[in-house]
């Protein structure tokens, strides 16, 4: 056979794909269709709360920050404006350039609970099973197209409602709908398995930072001083232009901000052991602890240098339990400078209490870990999985 022949019975493969057919989103099963969301789904928008929040209220705001933590970063208020019921979708319409909040859906479990903010849309089903529209919905690339990673993204609702969904009979909808919730709920175990390790680390944080519990041996007075007598601080620079959101094997520095990485490079900034604060921001106090090769950000401080006589990975766990955030300046954006941060004032041990404490703090910190690296390897697994389910590639028996 020539190799003209053999092109041609290459792209007549191309063009048939048995039980299939071909559409603008591929191939799907032939019993597939191809509608848009507001073929399947009601909309309505959310509205702004700003000014009825209440630490003690009874609804939980459904808002940017919820949607994206999934629930772990919240505000509440006594005044549901737009009540979302249970079943229906929360979807962000609105975020910063290359950020991971657009299109993220927040799936409503329980009626009477939330309330839906301004720029957070809301979605109830028609004909259509809840959760797989979820699942469907959720990071769309079809949305993520409109952020062009220069000017902030705002969805508008008619493009929101135009978003071409792969839909398959409902009982495959409901099948494949339950195989992604149990992956969900094998993912929330192991978070619910991280929270309750964090909880006893932060126990043990209370007691051996503060001294009220003392390993064998130890018996001498704690001795105060201020942070100025320890470490000297300094500014991190600018991101740089080459920094990617995956690792490679030419971009492997961790380039780190405020809320940790956020992204990686080529250039090198600080080398070995240091202690980064957040400088600015939502994320202003945090505290992370590198111990390789890494870029600093000016969202961050970080330590300059550091006294022989204690131990760094000990300070990274003190300045963790005191929360820094506490001397952020009065009003406006928050920022914490160094000047606060370099008076403050607390007690330490002798160097080698310090590191008993953080050995022992490091372990625990190792374990939570390995928890979150299985966390990760099991959503890694359930995208593949979305991969395959959602476009038909693999079926499932009904």
């Amino acid at each position: 056979m020539n190799n003209t022949a053999i092109n041609n019975t290459a792209f007549a493969k191309e063009q048939t794909k048995p039980g299939y057919k071909k559409t603008k989103l591929g191939w799907i099963p032939e019993e597939w269709k191809i509608l848009k969301l507001e073929d399947v789904a009601r909309f309505k928008n959310g509205k702004g709360h700003e000014k009825l929040i209440d630490e003690d209220g009874d609804f939980y705001l459904v808002n940017s920050k919820f949607v994206s933590t999934e629930g772990l970063v919240f505000k509440k208020t006594n005044s549901q404006l737009v009540p979302l019921e249970k079943d229906n979708i929360a979807i962000v319409m609105s975020d910063i350039p290359n950020g991971r909040a657009i299109a993220k859906c927040f799936y409503v479990n329980e009626s009477n609970k939330y309330t839906l903010n301004q720029r957070i849309g809301g979605l109830t089903t028609k004909g259509i099973d809840s959760k797989y529209l979820f699942y469907s919905l959720n990071r769309n690339r079809y949305y993520l197209k409109f952020d062009d990673g220069v000017k902030q993204t705002n969805l508008r609702k008619q493009q929101v409602l135009d978003c071409p969904l792969r839909i398959p009979p409902l009982p495959e909808q409901q099948k494949i709908a339950n195989i992604l919730n149990t992956w969900d709920k094998a993912i929330a175990a192991q978070e619910q398995l991280i929270a309750q390790k964090q909880a006893l680390k932060k126990g043990l944080m209370q007691a051996l930072l503060t001294g009220k519990k003392r390993f064998d041996g130890f018996t001498e007075e704690w001795e105060e001083v201020k942070l100025k007598e320890v470490f000297t601080l300094s500014s991190g620079k600018t991101k740089p232009k080459n920094t990617y959101e995956k690792p490679s094997t030419k971009h492997s520095i961790p380039v780190y901000g405020g809320n940790g990485i956020s992204g990686y490079t080529d250039s090198i900034f600080s080398k070995g052991k240091v202690i980064l604060i957040g400088r600015v921001g939502e994320y202003c106090g945090v505290v992370h602890y590198v111990d390789n090769d890494i870029w600093i950000t000016d969202n961050c401080l970080y330590t300059k240098s550091f006294s022989k006589k204690d131990n760094i990975l000990f300070f990274a766990f003190l300045l963790e339990y005191y929360k820094l955030d506490r001397l952020r300046n009065k009003g406006g954006q928050p920022l914490v400078s160094q000047k606060p941060i370099l008076n403050f004032k607390l007690k330490k041990p002798k160097l080698e209490e310090q590191k008993k404490i953080a050995d022992v703090l490091s372990s625990k910190n190792k374990e939570i870990d390995i928890l979150k690296e299985k966390v990760e390897h099991l959503k890694t697994q359930k995208q593949g999985l979305m991969q395959q389910l959602l476009t038909g590639e693999k079926r499932v028996k009904i």
